[in-house]
């Protein structure tokens, strides 16, 4: 027995735990009455608590500010008049959610010997005094020429007995409640309505904050929608709901009688008939703002948008039928599968979706209200597989395909991927697969392109790969000439797996149009996600892009062999000249050992042959195959970043997205400062061992940015942390351009130590000191260091440990002639804790 009673314990408790409601509150703009009959059946009949929601309603008093109420987060919902859109206007940070009433019940009652609202000049008037409040009322008087000034104001009582006795000569009322007074004492009154004469206000607009609507998008969500299901049960229920406020809200003591009248005219001006409940005209909107505008009441707060004012529910931006909201009603998740390995488009990662599609449907389900569950699989073959079973309601991208429609319907495609050849770098630039017939060209096995491209490129010789990184990897090893896929994915895959090694030789006229694909037995579902594609716009889609998307890109013309040739040319051309310089300083030499006396011929010819011998060596370090790998290795950097910037905005141009002139003016002031590099690098390179260089004022700090600036894309794409750390910024003379090399150099040896230990959590760091008059730079990694056995060698000509990658033996050994022979430092290296340091003294 005690066993069953703590069960039932415990699931009272369990029960009363899980049915945990949100507390809010509601300001109403009165004291309780029939106006507000719809929030009453909300909480009674439970449509609040189905939503969570726990709600405490607030009467007015003479000293309640109903719009700071809300902004102050004393209450979390507010009920206005039409003078909430006058707060919005006046820049107060409001969102109007719903209204309620399309008429506004204000009205200006008259003793019956006023003809006109012309004939009030000079009359007494209760509740025309110039503010926000009565807006509706002065829009109307001025149609007569009639401001408050040209009437006698009355204090504000609101007492029907005023008007009654005759101390009034009209007053201000609503429909809604004194006007069941006036005719239940038989008093007689002409009534002049504002809606008449052009005014239409709404009235019982129901409002937020900006900071409720941000923080709890949800909340306002169900607080709306539970609402209008209570205003549509009282409206239709209204003789019950009297009853629920004589027993529970009648705090003004009001007979059945009177709250019956109230409901009759509440009723009207609802306007069931004509309006959905709760829904809101912003073209109505726009007249009561523009008449507040006009009436200089209030002072305009600027760039105001009315679209952010009004509350747009995820329906009504779908305009979804009543039908399709009650089948997302009724659906408690949708399952999907996905491609769990098509970066940046899609991928698996740990079982969590992420890519583009990824962004696409967090914004598809926010817009369907209805929770997207992705379904694992191993490989898109299985996704098809399992779509064709019917195990996933639908698919994330896919391409229509005869085979697919017999079990798939498609939505409007919101994804429009260019098709791209990717190959080795020494494959010149393609316009056509026609061409390739015996070449074999990678796709990933279940692509649409495979039936595509084999229909239309009959003597194509297709290879099916398991994934993208299956088929780069096989055109990196030469086992495939190509692989041809999306562009936005063989590009992230260049970035993160293959940089430098492979490229875009092709770009098609196909495109891969992907959209939703759809079980074909379910076509409410696939007429909502139509609607839900077509409701993104093109700023979210764009976004969506420059988060995922920055690729290399070749077109047209091989710029890569271009760029060598032209390089190649300026190499020979350098060569000449220092040979040309070199056999000038000897003829001059020779010269003047002719002038020189007889018996200093003997010592002058074996200083000639000394210096002879130091000629072949510096020859030896100018030798046409060594000085192209030295300077190839200073240009490969900025000639990468100048390619990675072209690209990138070629790519911007296939995709057919605008160019921004900011974007674009940014992106040439760079690649102007790379090629201004490249041309100081040929300067230095051929006067490399000229005594006559001129040094310029710098700072270190200047000297470390303009090095970083040439290899920031190479270091970012192979996920190289760099730190940086700056003493005082002293400006000194030096030869800046020659000690930029070094430190690229440098730079570029710890990158190489890093990628090829694969270091975790590579990071180069750059700190600079001032000690006295030396000016010092340090450069160090955590690559493990260099091997003690050789690190006193590494500064000779010839020595490297880079045999294997064409290493010259030449950058160090040069580095250090830059540094102590032209600029008069020092450069040393040594082991530190986990990696290697570079000291550069100026």
């Amino acid at each position: 027995m005690l066993k069953i009673f703590t069960l039932l314990l415990l699931l009272v408790i369990t029960t009363h735990a899980s049915q945990k409601l949100e507390k809010v509150s509601l300001q109403l703009q009165w004291k309780h009455q029939f106006e507000f009959a719809g929030f009453y059946a909300a909480k009674e009949k439970g449509f609040y608590k189905d939503v969570g929601l726990d709600v405490d309603f607030i009467e007015f008093n003479n000293s309640t500010n109903i719009t700071q109420m809300v902004l102050d987060d004393k209450a979390q919902y507010g009920i206005s008049y039409s003078s909430i859109v006058a707060d919005y206007l006046s820049g107060k940070p409001v969102v109007l959610i719903a209204n309620f009433f399309k008429q506004s019940p204000l009205i200006l009652v008259a003793q019956e010997y006023i003809k006109t609202p012309a004939d009030l000049k000079g009359k007494k008037v209760m509740g025309v005094q110039n503010q926000v409040s009565n807006i509706t009322i002065l829009n109307m008087l001025k149609k007569f020429n009639i401001s408050s000034e040209d009437v006698v104001i009355a204090p504000a009582t609101f007492s029907i007995d005023d008007f009654a006795e005759k101390k009034l000569d009209a007053m201000r009322i609503y429909t809604t409640n004194e006007l069941y007074y006036l005719n239940k004492k038989n008093i007689p009154y002409r009534v002049f309505q504002p809606l008449i004469y052009g005014s239409k206000d709404y009235d019982s607009n129901l409002f937020t904050s900006k900071k409720e609507l941000k923080e709890h998008p949800q909340r306002v969500e169900n607080f709306r929608n539970a609402s209008i299901k209570g205003w549509e049960y009282a409206l239709s229920h209204k003789d019950e709901i009297i009853k629920l406020i004589l027993e529970k809200y009648n705090t003004q003591n009001k007979s059945y009688d009177a709250l019956s009248f109230e409901a009759r005219q509440v009723e009207d001006i609802v306007l069931a008939d004509i309006h959905k409940v709760g829904s809101v005209d912003k073209f109505r909107i726009a007249t009561i703002a523009d008449n507040f505008i006009h009436s200089n009441l209030i002072k305009i707060s600027k760039d105001i948008d009315l679209n952010k004012f009004i509350y747009t529910t995820q329906y009504d931006q779908l305009e979804l039928t009543k039908k399709e909201i009650a089948y997302l009603n009724s659906k408690n998740e949708i399952t999907m599968c996905v491609d769990p390995n098509w970066m940046p488009l899609e991928k698996l990662d740990n079982g969590k979706h992420i890519g583009m599609s990824a962004d696409y449907f967090k914004l598809f389900s926010n817009r369907i209200g209805v929770p997207i569950k992705v379904i694992n699989t191993t490989s898109w073959e299985e996704s098809l597989k399992f779509s064709k079973e019917k195990k996933c309601d639908i698919l994330s991208l896919v391409m229509p395909t005869k085979e697919r429609e017999k079990y798939l319907n498609f939505t409007a495609p919101y994804l429009n991927i260019p098709l791209i050849l990717a190959t080795k770098l020494n494959v010149p630039f393609l316009n056509t697969l026609d061409t390739l017939t015996t070449q074999k060209i990678g796709i990933t096995k279940g692509y649409a392109f495979i039936e595509i491209l084999k229909h239309k490129y009959p003597l194509l010789n297709i290879i099916e790969v398991k994934n993208i990184k299956d088929g780069l990897s096989k055109v990196n090893s030469g086992e495939l000439f190509g692989y041809v896929g999306a562009l936005s994915s063989v590009g992230y895959e260049f970035q993160h797996e293959f940089t430098g090694e492979l490229k875009i030789s092709g770009k098609f006229d196909e495109k891969w149009k992907l959209s939703i694909g759809v079980r074909d037995d379910d076509i409410d579902l696939l007429n909502i996600l139509n609607k839900t594609v077509n409701s993104i716009t093109d700023e979210q889609s764009q976004n969506i892009l420059n988060k995922w998307v920055s690729i290399k890109y070749e077109k047209g013309i091989d710029y890569k062999l271009v760029k060598q040739l032209i390089a190649l040319f300026v190499f020979i051309l350098l060569i000449i000249i220092f040979f040309f310089i070199r056999e000038r300083r000897l003829a001059k030499k020779i010269e003047l050992l002719n002038s020189s006396l007889e018996l200093q011929v003997a010592l002058q010819v074996k200083e000639i042959q000394k210096q002879n011998e130091q000629l072949l060596n510096q020859s030896r370090l100018a030798q046409m195959g060594e000085l192209i790998n030295m300077i190839a290795h200073q240009w490969r950097q900025p000639l990468t970043a100048i390619s990675a910037r072209v690209n990138n905005l070629l790519v911007k141009v296939i995709m057919k997205k605008e160019v921004k002139a900011e974007l674009l003016q940014q992106e040439l002031v760079y690649m102007d400062e790379y090629t201004q590099h490249l041309s100081k690098t040929i300067n230095d390179f051929r006067d490399f061992f000229s005594e006559g260089k001129k040094s310029e004022l710098t700072t270190l700090k200047n000297i470390v940015e303009k090095t970083l600036n040439i290899v920031q894309l190479s270091i970012e794409s192979k996920n190289i942390k760099i730190i940086l750390s700056y003493s005082d910024d002293v400006e000194f003379k030096t030869f800046t351009n020659e000690v930029k090399q070094v430190l690229l150099n440098i730079i570029k040896n710890a990158e190489d130590a890093l990628l090829e230990k694969d270091i975790f959590n590579p990071t180069i760091t750059i700190n600079t000191l001032h000690r006295d008059n030396v000016k010092i730079l340090i450069i160090s990694d955590n690559a493990g260091g260099i091997d003690e056995s050789i690190i006193d060698q590494i500064f000779e000509p010839y020595f490297s440990t880079k045999k294997s990658k064409n290493g010259t033996g030449l950058g160090l050994y040069m580095s250090k002639i830059i540094i102590e022979d032209h600029c008069g430092g020092k450069l040393r290296v040594r082991n530190i804790n986990n990696g290697a340091e570079f000291s550069i003294e100026l």
